[in-house]
């Protein structure tokens, strides 16, 4: 008996309006038919709604020497700064509100570590800066040292020759603060600076703990504060200082004042639970958080009793198994904190930390996690995200940096450049992104006229029938732009991938009155095309088949909106693979 023919089924239309985010942890067969293998520089809003974004701006600022390794943000006196932290141990400030992007030298080389300082804000009125080689203030226009012992001429009395407690500083060699040991000849053993009277960090009166009678003499003043550290916060009125497992705070509503009677003092973290040492201090949510690597502790409810003076406070470990050696990493995204690790991107919700990174699973054997991972939350089309820098090792071309950015409960892949460092800065309300490649400054995703380099990947289809082979006839795309967009366009399969080009452009064509076509030149003589923009359906007759069956869209068209990717294929045989 003869065999039955094998008939063709009909010609069928897929059609992908129904765009998701990026899935790595799958197959490119196996992700969801919404999903995408690899999504780049294009950000799929919603339904039928995906964009391509912005490339960062030209250079704004540069470094004054040495490399940047990490930025850091403040605001001093409603003026927004970025600073720049170079490898050779100095640090420059760029105002980000002039708009001229001026440029200030924080401190020369040599004077930080190179490696490890921190900054944080203090109310909006000066800078805070940590570091292995000190401890700093900065006002915007000059750095101040709060741990190193100054020489004074001062006398102590009550202000009219007899015993008190007024220190009256007629010359100093630097900044005097409160906390600062007094110490000089006839000076009672114990004192310090309490308060301040009409001196505010140079010559006038001061109090003192102890009330003696001292003439005008030299005396040493020694600030209470740590010597060095890594990690710092501001929180509940006071400064968190980090250095190894230690702890250190200040007096309530003073950054210099670190003594014990005004309720000043220091924590070890002795649990195991910290493995090794503190890795960040950050502040969100009514909450100072401390994370080790493999950790996650919060310091809450900061009161104090005044007999005996003592600070008290609630340290709850509240992760024994997920922290971060990535301080960088860490910030708010609305009501949780993010953080990222070797393993994964995690938030923190409460008491409890949720793994948001699944669907990026098979890009994190990739990362080079000997490069530090920075992040920051920025505006995009109108929509809040939260972006991760890292070095990707990328099996495609050559090891490059990469921001893993995500919203609404999808990812996508972000390039801004070879970047080293990014953070955000709230400016004017709103979240904005900066990046640096060591020597310049640049603020990101605000390009609009600039080329960027996109990549859609659609999943491999199988039309609801792996067994079955498909013969793909036709491709096509919906888009529109402001310029001609010329598109690259794929049509993939488990077997082969063939490449077409594809222009999606609503060209004019000018007829006279004869009904002649008319051609327009330009001064060098050259044909100009007339573009309408607006919606565009670009299709192409293709050719490929496979048991499985795909898009890939490339293109570097600034400003593109794509509304759907379309295919026209046919089912050939079942059980025709390519034979063993």
């Amino acid at each position: 008996m003869p065999s039955p023919q094998i008939q063709d089924s009909p010609k069928k239309n897929h059609s992908f309006v129904d765009f998701g985010g990026l899935n790595t942890q799958a197959s490119r067969r196996e992700i969801q038919d919404n999903e995408f293998s690899w999504l780049e520089n294009v950000m799929p809003i919603g339904h039928g709604n995906m964009v391509s974004i912005p490339s960062p701006s030209a250079s704004l600022a540069t470094m004054g020497s040495g490399t940047c390794y990490q930025l850091a943000t403040a605001n001093i006196s409603n003026v927004d700064y970025e600073f720049m932290f170079g490898n050779d141990g100095s640090c420059w400030q760029i105002n980000l509100t002039n708009g001229s992007y001026t440029r200030t030298q924080v401190c020369a080389a040599g004077v930080l570590s190179g490696t490890s300082s921190a900054l944080a804000q203090w109310q909006n009125t000066v800078v805070l800066i940590i570091d292995p080689n000190g401890y700093w203030s900065w006002n915007g226009s000059t750095l101040t040292n709060l741990n190193s012992p100054i020489t004074v001429t001062a006398k102590i009395d009550n202000g009219s020759g007899s015993a008190g407690t007024v220190l009256n500083v007629t010359a100093t060699s630097g900044n005097v603060s409160v906390g600062s040991a007094v110490t000089g000849s006839g000076v009672t053993a114990g004192t310090y600076i309490t308060a301040v009277g009409t001196g505010t960090g140079g010559i006038g009166t001061y109090t003192v703990n102890t009330s003696q009678l001292v003439a005008s003499e030299s005396m040493t003043l020694t600030p209470s504060t740590p010597g060095a550290g890594t990690l710092i916060a501001t929180y509940s009125g006071r400064v968190w200082i980090g250095n190894n497992r230690t702890v250190s705070y200040s007096a309530p509503n003073s950054y210099s004042d670190f003594t014990l009677t005004d309720f000043g003092g220091s924590l070890v973290i002795t649990d195991e639970t910290l493995h090794s040492n503190i890795t960040q201090l950050y502040t969100a949510n009514n909450f100072l958080y401390i994370a080790g690597s493999g950790s996650l502790n919060i310091i809450s409810n900061v009161t104090i009793t005044t007999s005996p003076a003592l600070t008290t406070f609630s340290n709850t470990n509240i992760s024994a198994s997920v922290g971060t050696t990535f301080p960088n990493s860490m910030g708010a995204y609305f009501r949780a904190v993010w953080f990222a690790n070797n393993y994964g991107i995690y938030g923190l919700y409460g008491s409890t930390t949720q793994k948001m990174s699944d669907p990026l699973d098979g890009i994190f054997p990739l990362i080079d996690f000997t490069q530090t991972i920075s992040a920051g939350i920025f505006q995009l089309n109108e929509i809040l995200c939260v972006g991760f820098l890292v070095k990707y090792k990328d099996p495609l071309s050559a090891t490059r940096p990469i921001i893993l950015v995500f919203f609404n409960k999808k990812w996508f892949i972000a390039s801004q450049g070879s970047l080293v460092s990014i953070n955000s800065v709230i400016q004017a309300g709103v979240p904005t992104m900066y990046g640096t490649d060591g020597t310049n400054l640049y603020k990101l995703f605000s390009n609009t006229s600039s080329s960027i380099s996109q990549k859609v990947q659609s999943k491999l289809w199988d039309m609801g029938s792996p067994l079955r082979v498909k013969q793909v006839l036709k491709a096509g795309i919906e888009t529109s732009s402001t310029s001609l967009a010329s598109v690259g366009l794929t049509v993939d399969s488990e077997y082969q991938s063939n490449a077409y080009n594809v222009t999606a452009s609503n060209s004019m064509t000018w007829y006279n009155a004869a009904g002649g076509v008319i051609t327009w030149l330009n001064n060098a003589s050259q044909p100009i095309t007339w573009l309408s923009p607006g919606y565009v359906f670009s299709r192409k007759d293709v050719s490929n088949f496979g048991n499985y069956v795909g898009l890939t869209l490339t293109s570097t068209t600034p400003q593109v909106n794509y509304y759907g990717l379309h295919m026209q294929y046919e089912g050939r045989a079942e059980w025709a693979g390519l034979p063993w």
